[in-house]
């Protein structure tokens, strides 16, 4: 039984690790989005700033205030939602990425997505919805889950029923909303940085 399990684990690595790479994906939105901003290895101006700031956080919070900051800094939102128990290094790492942007902090367990017909509530984990103001090119507005593969796994899937571009991380999953795309899901490996 073991045996099979960690066959079953070795497995998914490989498949996940191939389009982690970017292989499998043809639209080059998509290899962009996941290049520059989802596996952006090279350390962003905010970095060092958030570690100074925020010495106690734990390794994984840093990871995704890390993610965060990126997807902000790509969006470019005018207004940012956040639900859920928020440490306060993800509110600093949002206005790190888009300074301009309107941040509403809510620690309610209930949400109403504005960028699509969904509401529920939170189990655990984190929600940030990110409303993309009328400069941005194509993408009207980007969500990202904590916990997809625990508490939020029915909101994760949700969300992939949505007309979106996804991106599963095992753990935290990024869901992007475009202009005239067809819904495509992408399951990458774990973030690392």
């Amino acid at each position: 039984m073991q045996e099979r399990r960690r066959r079953n684990r070795t497995m998914t690595f490989i498949s996940r690790w191939w389009q982690s790479l970017g292989f499998g994906i043809q639209s080059k939105t998509d290899y962009a989005f996941l290049h520059d901003v989802l596996r952006e290895r090279t350390p962003y101006y905010a970095y060092d700033d958030m570690l100074k700031a925020f010495p106690k956080s734990t390794v994984s919070e840093h990871v995704t205030a890390r993610l965060l900051l990126r997807v902000c800094n790509s969006v470019q939102p005018s207004k940012v939602r956040v639900y859920g128990d928020v440490p306060q290094l993800y509110v600093a790492a949002i206005r790190h990425g888009c300074g301009s942007a309107e941040v509403e902090c809510n620690k309610a367990k209930y949400f109403k997505l504005h960028c699509a017909d969904m509401s529920d509530s939170l189990t655990g984990g984190v929600l940030v919805e990110l409303i993309a103001g009328s400069g941005s090119h194509d993408c009207i507005a980007a969500v990202v889950l904590t916990d997809i593969d625990t508490y939020n796994t029915h909101l994760w899937k949700q969300l992939c029923s949505l007309p979106v571009i996804t991106y599963d991380m095992r753990n935290t999953g990024v869901a992007v909303m475009r202009d005239g795309r067809y819904p495509e899901h992408y399951k990458l490996s774990s973030l690392k940085l």
